[in-house]
């Protein structure tokens, strides 16, 4: 006699999360070698649209709430630095690992450092690093199907039921693959930017990580986190835990009273507005701009929260009137953040790259090029040596795209500067040739 049975897939949650997590470690995986090229085309299957997006994040709120009393404690044991805000997160998260990495160096102890982040330029094993480096295409492919084969397998529930899983889209499934590979490469701390908002991102199944850290908060992602400081604010502070310390650095008005509040009602440790440092004055921050100094002492408190814990013989305290470490001044300098205040020049050209997506950063990113050129007087210096100034802009989504070039337009004009030629380019998604094949 044959049996057969026949699961209907629904949505993951975050409780389904983590036990899709337990089990991915009691087991292997697949053992053949795929190539990358295929993990690449399957997990591009799982982009969604902005409306889909926004879709799920309102129906997982009950989900994530839920999933609280279910988290995993080896999720935690990851030592994990916990960042968000609307801009500088990013930044913030580079330079936590390039400070680690070159304490890691200097001081010669075994230690791994995990990075997660989004997006990525060219590859998307860009999000995720350990010590410094992006994860290899080999293993990227290992583990991505690990995580891929393991949707396959119906979940055993405690009610004695099975569930088959839709597999999560692509930021969470990426999320998933991320906590996956820093457990099975046994990283000593891992550090986490948030995708979108925070309370309800994929990132915030932590349930005690070493720190959290809270960038320049702002107007950003509007269709999904409100059209207000405190609806947006509210989002980003959802990532305070209890008993964790907070830092943040100067924020609005409106912004710091959100944070003070949910700090308050989260029972956190300690939540703690970072001032810049002095000692910054004698490090050589690029750009040398008061937004990456207020990222690189947001930095330097997570830094020191996580060298805290992990080398017994870490002596440095803040505050201090004494000069940052050597591996701390070294990791604040030596960073290359691709893509954030970036100026690449070849034998004709000047690149100026900087991924500007919100109204406040996009001034920040016009100073930045302007400090960038030769002289002030840079219109006469362009028309002078025959040069052409080509302004190329892109922006992924549809979110608040007028208002966007309504800024880059004003902040322009204040500043006197033009442009031979301008070039809007869509963001093309070549849909994956595989989607089906496998």
């Amino acid at each position: 006699m044959e049996f057969s049975a026949t699961f209907a897939r629904r949505p993951l949650s975050n409780q389904d999360l983590t036990e899709i997590m337990a089990l991915l470690q009691k087991c292997s995986g697949r053992t053949l070698v795929f190539p990358v090229q295929d993990a690449i085309d399957l997990l591009n299957t799982l982009q969604s649209p902005p409306e889909i997006i926004k879709a799920r994040l309102e129906n997982h709120h009950n989900s994530y709430r839920e999933s609280k009393e279910k988290l995993i404690t080896y999720i935690d044991n990851l030592n994990i630095i916990h960042v968000t805000g609307t801009k500088g997160k990013g930044s913030t998260c580079a330079y936590v690992d390039s400070i680690l990495n070159q304490y890691r160096s200097s001081h010669e102890i075994s230690l791994k450092v995990g990075l997660y982040t989004s997006p990525h330029l060219i590859s998307v094993r860009e999000r995720i690093r350990i010590n410094s480096s992006n994860i290899s295409a080999e293993n990227f492919a290992k583990f991505f199907f690990q995580v891929w084969d393991r949707f396959d397998q119906p979940l055993k529930r405690n009610d004695g039921t099975s569930i088959l899983l839709e597999r999560p889209s692509y930021f969470r499934y990426l999320t998933l693959l991320s906590f996956h590979v820093f457990l099975q490469e046994k990283v000593n701390a891992a550090i986490y930017e948030v995708g979108i908002g925070g309370e309800y991102d994929s990132t915030n199944i932590v349930e005690s990580p070493l720190a959290t850290g809270i960038s320049t908060i702002g107007i950003d992602h509007t269709s999904l986190l409100g059209n207000t400081i405190y609806e947006i604010a509210w989002h980003k502070a959802g990532i305070l835990k209890k008993n964790c310390p907070n830092f943040y650095v100067d924020q609005q008005p409106e912004a710091l009273a959100v944070i003070n509040k949910r700090a308050e009602e989260k029972q956190v440790k300690s939540s703690q507005n970072v001032a810049i440092l002095p000692q910054l004055e004698s490090v050589n921050i690029r750009p040398h701009a008061k937004f990456q100094k207020q990222n690189a002492s947001l930095a330097v408190y997570l830094s020191h929260v996580t060298l805290q814990k992990l080398d017994p013989n870490y002596k440095y305290t803040l505050p201090s009137a004494d000069p940052l470490p050597d591996a701390f001044k070294n990791g604040l300098e030596k960073l290359i953040w691709r893509g954030r205040c970036e100026k690449k020049e070849e034998e004709t050209l000047t690149w100026y790259l900087d991924g500007a997506h919100n109204n406040s950063s996009i001034g920040v990113a016009i100073n930045w090029f302007i400090n960038e050129l030769p002289s002030r007087s840079h219109d006469n210096v362009r028309k002078k040596n025959g040069g052409l100034r080509i302004l190329i802009f892109n922006q992924q989504g549809r979110r608040d795209l007028i208002m966007l070039l309504n800024d880059l337009f004003k902040e322009t004009r204040a500043e006197n500067l033009q442009f031979n030629h301008v070039i809007f380019c869509p963001t093309n998604h070549e849909l994956s040739k595989t989607k089906g094949k496998f």
